[in-house]
């Protein structure tokens, strides 16, 4: 699974919200997307490398989905 609770960790060290990122060129859907940790384009996520200057790692984390056995 992957979840973006670094951005918003990045996001508060530098003074932004979710507010900021609306008004930035994130619409209201792809901020709620982040929000639930579900997928989003790597258009998405080359734009909030760019508007950040941050690498994707600074922003998602990658955690392998427990397979019932």
């Amino acid at each position: 699974m992957i979840t973006y609770e670094k951005l918003f960790i990045v996001l508060e060290n530098k003074g932004l919200n979710k507010a900021w990122l609306r008004k930035n060129g994130f619409n209201a859907n792809t901020v709620d997307q982040l929000t639930k940790n579900q997928s989003i384009t790597i258009n998405t996520l080359d734009k909030l490398c760019n508007i950040l200057d941050i690498e994707p790692a600074d922003i998602l984390t990658f955690t392998k989905d427990k397979i019932n056995e």
